[in-house]
């Protein structure tokens, strides 16, 4: 195995836009390009497969891509938003902060929300997890989005070596040999419909940087929460310069009102950036022309489709299936106190905070 950061990340020459997006953000810090996220990328080359390494260092005010507090406190306190309840997330996440519950390796991350994984088998995470606990002592090891559904090799392995299950959020997802059975929906004939009105139109050539990130911003961050990943204008131009398809819905003066770039891996394709015009009205539908878009690029390409969390009863309605998502961590060679707090941490969410969010019908990721 061997490490690439940004002192000898030159040594490698791959031409394809996940190299060359994991090459920049190794090259000009992470921070350059999200203004939340303050860690460090390298890579780890492990049997030809060049695996993204997030290592973070217990900062706080994070993107919840790279913080278990902001997913686990400060998310759910910004929901909930009451003052009792926030004396507990505040207590909590003082003594998170302090035993630093935030350093941690993440493997195979992309810096999205949805990350499509390998199916590393018993031994290759074995292999994975005791390198990384020679080289970083003091981490916990993460790795995200993991589902048996999805990933059940890798969910197997991971808890063949003991690896420890948090539950995260519920995800939809599309396999390719359904995808043709969708489009009989009377939700996707309804979008069908509203496309061919043709207000709107999807092009693949007309791209805006500055629009794209305004629309991103405007949308996640602005109309739900700071812990969203703030992707800036020089991570939208740098996944264009990485080779990304974008996709832009233009209205008939030519302006772009939404967006998406999607992330193909594995044979699965996610659209981890994407954004549109909150302004406009509801009526003109362009959540919706945007996600039959999707539907149909993934058809075209004869790719599964992960439409990641969120409006579950819409995806569902166009013939998404839900499913659970979680972390899983390995914190057994850490302090006592560390596996203490990761095993708390662990207990509380799965045991408590998640069914009762979910007989109240509380929507947290």
């Amino acid at each position: 195995m061997e490490l690439y950061n940004k002192q000898n990340i030159s040594k490698l020459n791959i031409d394809n836009e996940k190299f060359l997006y994991l090459k920049a953000l190794i090259t000009n810090n992470l921070n350059f390009y999200i203004d939340n996220c303050d860690a460090e990328i390298i890579l780890l080359e492990h049997e030809g497969l060049y695996i993204p390494l997030i290592v973070t260092d217990n900062i706080p005010n994070q993107t919840y891509l790279t913080s278990l507090i902001s997913s686990y406190i400060t998310y759910p306190k910004q929901i909930l938003n009451n003052k009792f309840v926030n004396l507990f997330f505040d207590f909590f996440s003082n003594i998170l902060t302090y035993f630093n519950m935030d350093k941690v390796i993440y493997v195979n991350h992309y810096l999205i929300s949805t990350n499509i994984n390998y199916e590393f088998s018993d031994k290759q995470i074995s292999d994975i997890t005791t390198f990384l606990k020679q080289k970083f002592p003091d981490y916990a090891i993460c790795f995200r989005n993991i589902a048996h559904e999805t990933n059940e090799t890798l969910f197997n392995s991971l808890k063949y070596n003991k690896f420890r299950f948090l539950i995260n959020r519920c995800s939809y997802y599309i396999d390719s040999d359904n995808l043709k059975n969708v489009f009989k929906k009377q939700s996707l004939k309804k979008d069908l419909s509203l496309s061919k009105k043709g207000k709107y139109k999807i092009s693949n050539s007309v791209t805006d940087i500055s629009q794209q990130s305004k629309l991103y911003n405007d949308l996640y961050i602005n109309k739900y929460t700071e812990i969203n990943p703030k992707y800036n204008k020089e991570f939208i131009k740098m996944l264009k310069d990485s080779g990304f398809e974008s996709y832009s819905l233009l209205n008939k003066q030519n302006e772009i009102v939404g967006f998406y770039v999607p992330f193909v891996f594995n044979n699965t394709v996610s659209v981890p950036w994407f954004g549109y015009d909150t302004s406009l009205s509801q009526k003109d539908g362009l959540y919706r022309l945007l996600m039959l878009n999707i539907i149909e690029y993934a058809k075209n390409n004869n790719l599964n489709l992960n439409l990641s969390s969120g409006v579950g009863e819409f995806k569902q309605r166009r013939g998404a299936k839900p499913y659970w998502e979680y972390l899983a961590i390995d914190y057994s060679h850490l302090n006592i106190v560390r596996k203490i707090l990761y095993f708390v941490l662990i207990e509380i969410t799965n045991k408590i905070s998640f069914p009762l969010a979910k007989f109240f019908n509380i929507k947290f990721f």
